[in-house]
């Protein structure tokens, strides 16, 4: 068995985690005399979630685009394979091109 922290699905997963600390030490430190964690959850449950669905798509992605199979035991990472980690990041992206799409189209 291969050693799993080089594993796509792992990566991806460890990404989105990564993202989702790094979105919450931001708004802390922009929010640090209010801060709630609960009043935080509540305002940004919708992008842990739609971010976390974003997994399978770039798992999927990165099997067709690279002709690797993510769900295999065999699989390792290499250096061109980073946007797995990114699928936090690629999430946020999207939304922000949408929003910016969605007002000048309107």
């Amino acid at each position: 068995m291969e050693n799993i922290i080089t594993h796509p699905l792992f990566a991806t997963f460890f990404g989105w985690f990564a993202f989702q600390f790094l979105m919450l030490s931001i708004y802390k430190d922009e929010n640090e005399k209010t801060f709630n964690i609960m009043a935080y959850a509540q305002e940004y449950w919708d992008n842990w979630l739609s971010s976390f669905f974003m997994i399978p798509v770039i798992l999927f992605l990165g099997a067709k685009g690279l002709d690797l199979n993510p769900l295999s035991e065999s699989t390792e990472i290499n250096w061109h394979d980073a946007y797995y980690v990114g699928v936090g990041f690629i999430t946020e992206l999207a939304r922000v091109a949408w929003k910016k799409w969605k007002a000048k189209n309107q």
